[in-house]
């Protein structure tokens, strides 16, 4: 099989041994021991999403007080398209940074290997794995 056609290495690097193997004892994303350390990490989420409804109320109200001056004249028409614009924006941005917070990754170690599984938003996963003697975490 050539490395094009391998969806592991299409995905990431994998360490000589486990290339020479795949799907054997030296590939370790399917090994059988237990490692010696695992651990998820996810990125923090400060603002969830009842948070990101009172920021959103919030900020909107800080927008429409300036409107107040005008309400009732052709110039709220003229005036009222901006806000929305940048409270639309701020939704817009908001909502993929929340997205983008569905990522995880996985870290194993073992005593003769190391893999590192991430698991994007959108479904790709990218599998990478080396030998520990090589690797700084």
């Amino acid at each position: 099989m050539t490395p094009a056609q391998d969806p592991r290495d299409a995905a990431g690097a994998l360490s000589p041994a486990a290339s020479a193997c795949p799907g054997g004892a030296a590939d370790p994303f399917v090994r059988a021991d237990p490692p010696l350390y695992a651990v998820t990490v996810w990125p923090h989420r400060s603002l969830d999403a009842r948070g990101m409804r009172r920021f959103l109320g919030v900020l909107a109200a800080g927008f429409a007080l300036p409107l107040l001056a005008v309400w009732g004249t052709p110039v709220v028409w003229a005036l009222a398209p901006f806000p929305l614009a940048a409270l639309g924006l701020t939704w817009v941005t908001l909502s993929i940074s929340r997205r983008q917070g569905r990522l995880v990754e996985e870290l194993r170690l073992w005593p003769d290997a190391i893999a590192v599984e991430r698991r994007e938003p959108r479904g790709r996963v990218l599998r990478w794995s080396a030998n520990p003697y090589w690797v700084t975490v």
